[in-house]
Formats: structure tokens, C-alpha cells, sequence
């Protein structure tokens, strides 16, 4: 009797569903444990031949499109910077570039910076992409983006009619801040 209450019970045990499985990880718990990544595509003006990013990078248009549009990643990291660091990267036409910025445990990105529908102009900085650190806010214990543009860091495009990279000498980017004022 004790032999066919327990046929029952075997069954059973070999129906439940296995303790660990693996699954694709959704976006919110990559950003959580990587950071956040946004690729802009900038449509390039007419005329333009060669590109500069304020981080440095910098290329002939040519080589770096994809579909008539220059793919431009950013990445705000949560490793290889230490503290309440994070590290910033920026990818464009196979060349990247990285530093770490001090930001405090909120900030705010922004990639609206000009609206989609506004063209970019050749041979002048534009911000494309933000990172705004927060400030204590009017209640206690609250935090607001910081409204100043000064403050912000900006990854800016700069397209030119030159044909020449290594000739290309846009001024400093900083003159992406009259863009926004």
C-alpha cells in the first residue's frame, strides 16, 4: 500500500519546475547594474565632410554614417571611476572615448538638445546629449535638476566642411553653451 501512495508522490516531484532558470535581462536591470546608454543618430547638414564630438572625437563623415547618419553612443557607466563617480563614455565612428564625472547619486540626461526637427547647422558646436546634476531642492531632503547649462556636461557635435580631419580646428566647445542661452 505505502509503494503506491508513493508512485504518486514521485510523479509529482518530477512536475515542479526547476529552482534556477536564466532569462535575457530587461533594459531597467542592465541600466541598473551598467548605467544608462543612449545612441543619438545625427543627421549631418548638407556640405558637411568631417565631424568633431567634445570628447574628442573626431573623423571623416564618410567613413563613420550609417544610413546618411552619424550613430553617436553615450554611456554613463557605473564602473571604472571611483565614489559617486561615473564614468562617461562616448562612442562615434569606431573611435571612443571615456572620463569620469562627479555626480551625485541623482542626475538627470537629456537628449532633446536641439529638438529632432530642428537641422544642425554646419562649422558650429551643438549640444546633442546632457548630463545635469541635481541640486537640493526648496524641501528638505529634495533634489532638482540643476537648471544652469554652466554646470552641465555636454556632449556636443561640430560638422564641418572640411575635408581634411587633421585640418579641422573648430573653436573651443564651450561655444556650445550660446546654443543654449
Amino acid at each position: 500500500m505505502r509503494s503506491l501512495l508513493l508512485v504518486p508522490l514521485l510523479l509529482l516531484a518530477g512536475c515542479r519546475e526547476a529552482s534556477v532558470t536564466t532569462r535575457a535581462p530587461t533594459g531597467e536591470e542592465l541600466a541598473g547594474v551598467l548605467g544608462t546608454v543612449s545612441t543619438l543618430e545625427l543627421t549631418p547638414p548638407r556640405g558637411a565632410r568631417t565631424y568633431a564630438l567634445s570628447q574628442g572625437i573626431q573623423g571623416p563623415l564618410e567613413e563613420a554614417t550609417q544610413d546618411g547618419r552619424l550613430p553617436v553612443t553615450v554611456g554613463l557607466l557605473q564602473d571604472g571611476c571611483t565614489g559617486t563617480q561615473r564614468r562617461l563614455v562616448v562612442r562615434a565612428g569606431g573611435t571612443s572615448s571615456s572620463s569620469c564625472l562627479d555626480l551625485p547619486s541623482a542626475y538627470g540626461t537629456t537628449a532633446s538638445l536641439p529638438p529632432a526637427e530642428q537641422a544642425l547647422p554646419l562649422n558650429r558646436w551643438v549640444p546633442v546629449y546632457a548630463v545635469q546634476p541635481t541640486v537640493p531642492g526648496r524641501t528638505e531632503g529634495s533634489r532638482v535638476t540643476d537648471d544652469d547649462p554652466a554646470h552641465w556636461t555636454l556632449i556636443s557635435v561640430y560638422f564641418s566642411t572640411e575635408t581634411d580631419p587633421e585640418a579641422l580646428n573648430p573653436p573651443a566647445s564651450s561655444a556650445a553653451l550660446d546654443w543654449l542661452r
